[in-house]
């Protein structure tokens, strides 16, 4: 039998390859990198690859555990150092953070630096083909520089005026560069004679949460390097906003902060941005004042803080803007009557607190443009004839009774069920304004009060009113009326009526306004405010138009009622003139009253009437 000859041979098998191609080395990278590379068996044998592995190194603090497990898309058996750690370890060339079996030659996969100190890192693969035989890449070294959140104060604006509760706003923003978001907002507020955190609310904005401050999460006050915060919170998205109560703050200068952190633990702090509490001026208003073509009562509000304020300067000047001083001794009232006016002229009015002896220019107010009355062009202190008057009674009595003077009165209503009205046959320019003042009194007959009455203005070009003789006319309705103004139908209604007046007695003693509408229409109420009871004594009225200089936007009526000739500065009831469908007519405009008892014995009587105005030519 043959023996073959022994032969003796080497093997000489490659092992697998891997490198990197993303990041580049030396490159800077930021935010979410893409890795990829390549880990390929050797093509002269028939091993095929069997795990990928990579580690990172570098940077302060960090660890495998620093970022997210990484299994690839389509990878399996991704193993990690507490699961399959023997897996990570690829011979002598090295030992992986995490290890997979890859789907392809190719290797991608992405990593988020975002929340890594900034600095440079080294990135290694590995790779185990099915033989056994491992490899590791040429490292690559790459640096981070991840941005830092932002945050800004964006009102009040640097050096701006703060006063009474302020709403402040900023913006805390994250590096768009990453995927970081806002985690936390903070505050701190510096400044004033004994100013601490404790000097202002807990700030918690609407749609905040885990708010925190001194006591309560102490430690989230803390913003690292950046500062602390005496207020912190997680912020709702959106820019940053909240309100403080400054009443209190002591006048003066004040730095506000704001902090924010983001989700990778950055920090930012805005740039300082001040304001100011200072004696501030505000809500100045004009008013007319009755019985007076050159004055004008002026009032304002306050400051929060008079603390250092011991008088105002007190201005006025024409639209022109040719502010005058007021000369007047010191007070700390918000109140004052500017005298020497010229008649029908529009003024504004400008307010300024003296704040430790010296004008405080930035706590300055000034009113809207506000006009003298017109003067005086008709008084009645007694009425002694209806001669000028245009005079309607009860139809549906057999009197036939209607107004008449009765011991210098102008008598409206007297009898049961008796409904009348008269109208002053002289023509007013609305456009130069109007002011008509009246003392009325509802007494004797009846003890339970009568309807009431009401003072109005009319349209003198009204056919009814155009052809009404001085005794009876159709003008004022055949179908009765509440206080024999407006009933319940057109035919009910004072006719060419404009504006109405009412002093209701009936029930709960009221004030109602009441508009025109169209052509002899029906009459609206638009308002109702109640009263003191004025039955059985003598009270007051006064009705205000605005002249044309006004505004359309404000030009507005105004209605005053008092016990005394004196009237209160804040009118009873008011509203615009284009409301109520009011304009200048070129006939210009009669005033009238009509009144009704219902079913008592009520004397309406007007005894005293002042009308500042011009008449129409």
């Amino acid at each position: 039998m043959a023996i073959s000859e022994s032969k003796l041979f080497v093997t000489d098998n490659a092992g697998p390859t891997t490198s990197i191609t993303t990041p580049a080395t030396s490159t800077t990278q930021n935010g979410i990198v893409n890795v990829t590379g390549t880990a390929r068996a050797a093509a002269s044998g028939s091993a095929t690859i069997n795990k990928v592995g990579v580690k990172v190194t570098g940077g302060t603090g960090f660890s495998a555990g620093s970022y997210a497990r990484v299994c690839p898309s389509g990878a399996y058996n991704c193993y990690y150092n507490g699961y399959g750690t023997s897996e990570l370890t690829f011979g002598t060339v090295g030992v992986a953070d995490y290890v997979w079996t890859p789907s392809s030659a190719a290797v991608s996969f992405a990593i988020d630096t975002t929340a890594w100190a900034n600095g440079t890192y080294t990135i290694t693969f590995f790779t185990r083909d099915s033989s056994g035989r491992v490899a590791a890449s040429t490292p690559n070294t790459f640096t981070t520089s991840n941005g830092a959140p932002t945050a800004a104060v964006t009102s009040p604006a640097s050096g701006g005026v703060v006063k009474g509760i302020g709403t402040f706003t900023g913006t805390a923003r994250a590096d768009s560069s990453g995927t970081a978001t806002i985690n936390k907002v903070g505050v701190r507020i510096t400044g004033g004679t004994g100013f601490g955190a404790g000097s202002y609310s807990r700030v918690c904005p609407t749609g905040a949460y885990n708010c925190y401050y001194n006591g309560y999460g102490t430690s989230e006050l803390t913003f690292d390097v950046a500062g602390t915060a005496d207020y912190v919170w997680t912020p709702p998205a959106g820019a940053v906003s909240f309100n403080i109560d400054t009443t209190a703050f002591a006048n003066g200068t004040y730095t506000m902060l704001l902090f924010t952190r983001d989700t990778s633990g950055r920090v930012a702090v805005s740039a300082p941005s001040t304001f100011v509490i200072t004696p501030t001026v505000s809500n100045v208003v004009a008013t007319s004042i009755a019985g007076s073509a050159t004055s004008m009562a002026v009032t304002w509000t306050a400051p929060l803080n008079m603390t250092g304020v011991s008088d105002y300067q007190v201005e006025y000047a024409t639209s022109a803007g040719d502010w005058k001083t007021f000369t007047r001794s010191a007070s700390t009232s918000p109140a004052i009557t500017i005298t020497g006016l010229s008649e029908l002229t529009t003024y504004q009015f400008r307010v300024t607190p003296i704040f430790n002896g010296t004008a405080n220019t930035i706590g300055a107010a000034t009113s809207p443009l506000a006009s003298t009355p017109a003067p005086l062009v008709l008084t009645l202190a007694t009425i002694t004839s209806t001669s000028n008057w245009l005079l309607a009674g009860e139809s549906s009595t057999a009197s036939t009774w209607q107004p008449a003077v009765v011991a210098n009165k102008l008598r409206i209503t007297s009898s049961a069920g008796g409904r009348g009205g008269a109208i002053n046959k002289t023509a007013f320019d609305t456009t130069k304004g109007l002011d008509v003042q009246f003392r009325f009194n509802f007494n004797t007959g009846s003890a339970i009060p009568g309807d009431g009455f009401t003072f109005f203005l009319a349209n003198p070009a009204n056919a009814d009113l155009a052809s009404a003789p001085a005794t009876r006319g159709t003008w004022l309705g055949g179908g009765g009326g509440y206080l024999a103004y407006n009933g319940d139908g057109a035919a009910g209604q004072v006719k060419g009526a404009l504006l109405g007046v009412g002093v209701v007695l009936n029930g709960s003693p009221q004030l109602r306004v009441y508009g025109a509408t169209g052509v002899n229409g029906v009459l609206p109420t638009l308002s109702a405010v109640s009263i003191t009871n004025p039955y059985n004594a003598s009270y007051y009225m006064r009705v205000v138009i605005d002249p044309s200089t006004v505004s359309a936007a404000t030009r507005g009526y105004r209605v005053y009622i008092s016990a005394t000739s004196t009237f209160s500065t804040t009118p009873t009831a008011s509203g615009l003139l284009s409301a109520i469908g009011m304009t200048d007519l070129s006939s210009g405009v009669y005033f009238g009253f009509t009144g009704a008892t219902g079913a008592n014995t009520v004397n309406t009587d007007i005894d005293a009437i002042n009308v500042y105005g011009v008449l129409k030519s």
